[in-house]
């Protein structure tokens, strides 16, 4: 009896181990999705959330020498805020933002709508020639710019016949001048966005509306941008949160003047932090560029999904 009794022990322990085995396969199927998102998380928590957290606790105490000093509570907020500085900083990222991302949100439908339409080699010829300024650094962009711009042998005093003329030393147009030459290193960004979407609109679609009388007006309102509008609004995100963070471009073009008259709110925060070394003023004005950046993603990607619903 012993020996016919063995066997049923044994074969009831390996069914037993089978299970076991079964269920640690089971478990690992459902929770490895979670170990493949570890890495990305402990990136997004070390470079993102922590030096968000650590420059929060920045705009509570006063810098010095590296170290947190004196508690300073809101204080720095109460006063920064209805301050001079940050107003003009402000005004000028907003007025930077808008005409920038209009122009390039204009100039690069009218481009897409152009090579979509082109044949044969001219479209991949000019869709290539469009993109360089992409690839274009921005300190480059700006020196470029800054040639053209220079009053005794620059192009654009050239153009205009009156030589010691420059705008990016008048008060009232270096910020046009900031603005032209992110138009002009953009708008191809923009373009491509469009010309992607333009490429994906049912063939469909639009012949059905030529067959009802539509108009070329009629088939871009009514057919082609309604299909369209999500790049567009991709690209109005991108762009807008890209605008509010010029830095690359004003340093090396106008250096924030003349006076203030180009002084954005990331150069305003360079300008705090390195220039005059007050780490926790430039930590506040820091946080006040996180807030209305997350306000603008949080709007446009909410009226995204309302569209997509």
């Amino acid at each position: 009896m012993s020996q016919l009794g063995a066997p049923r022990r044994k074969s009831s322990r390996a069914i037993s181990t089978a299970g076991v085995a079964a269920g640690s396969r089971h478990w690992w199927t459902g929770q490895s999705k979670w170990l493949y998102l570890l890495p990305a998380v402990v990136l997004l928590v070390g470079v993102v959330i922590y030096p968000l957290i650590y420059m929060l606790r920045g705009t509570l105490f006063q810098w010095q020498a590296g170290t947190f000093g004196q508690f300073l509570g809101v204080k720095l907020w109460v006063e920064l805020i209805p301050g001079e500085a940050l107003r003009i900083a402000l005004l000028n990222s907003i007025f930077l933002a808008i005409g920038t991302v209009v122009c390039q949100l204009l100039f690069g439908l009218i481009l897409a709508l152009f090579l979509n339409e082109a044949l044969g080699f001219v479209r991949p010829l000019l869709r290539g020639m469009l993109l360089i300024p992409i690839f274009i650094a921005p300190v480059i962009v700006g020196l470029t710019w800054r040639i053209i711009f220079n009053a005794q042998y620059g192009v654009f005093a050239w153009i205009i016949g009156h030589r010691g003329f420059s705008p990016i030393a008048q008060d009232n147009l270096a910020l046009y001048a900031v603005m032209l030459s992110e138009i002009w290193q953009w708008t191809p960004f923009v373009f491509v966005i469009l010309l992607a979407a333009l490429q994906s609109v049912p063939i469909e679609s639009l012949e059905a509306a030529i067959v009802d009388g539509a108009s070329y007006r009629a088939r871009l309102r009514y057919v082609i941008l309604p299909h369209i509008l999500p790049a567009i609004i991709i690209a109005l995100l991108l762009r807008s949160m890209e605008a509010f963070k010029i830095f690359d471009t004003i340093w090396v073009l106008t250096h924030g003047g003349p006076g203030r008259a180009t002084e954005d709110m990331t150069y305003l925060i360079y300008r705090t932090g390195i220039w005059v070394s007050d780490v926790s003023t430039a930590a506040t004005y820091s946080w006040v560029l996180v807030i209305i950046l997350t306000a603008l993603a949080t709007f446009f990607l909410r009226y995204a999904y309302r569209e997509r619903r």
